[in-house]
C-alpha cells in the first residue's frame, strides 16, 4: 500500500513540475505567440464550419 502511494506522490510532483514548465514556455514570448496563432486558428476553423453548415442549410432548402 505504501508502494502506491509513494508512487502516487512522485507522479504528482512531476506532474506539478511539467506543469510549471509549460506555464513558463507560454508566459515567455514565443508562447504566447504559439497561443495566439492557436486560439485565431481554432476560431478560424470554427467559423469555417459554421460557414459551410449555413451555406450547406441554405442549398439544401
Amino acid at each position: 500500500m505504501g508502494r502506491i502511494k509513494d508512487l502516487t506522490i512522485r507522479f504528482t510532483e512531476r506532474v506539478n513540475e511539467d506543469a510549471d514548465d509549460i506555464g513558463a514556455y507560454f508566459h515567455s514570448r514565443k508562447g504566447m505567440w504559439f497561443s495566439i496563432v492557436a486560439v485565431v486558428g481554432i476560431s478560424g476553423a470554427m467559423l469555417f464550419a459554421l460557414g459551410v453548415n449555413i451555406v450547406g442549410m441554405v442549398q439544401g432548402s
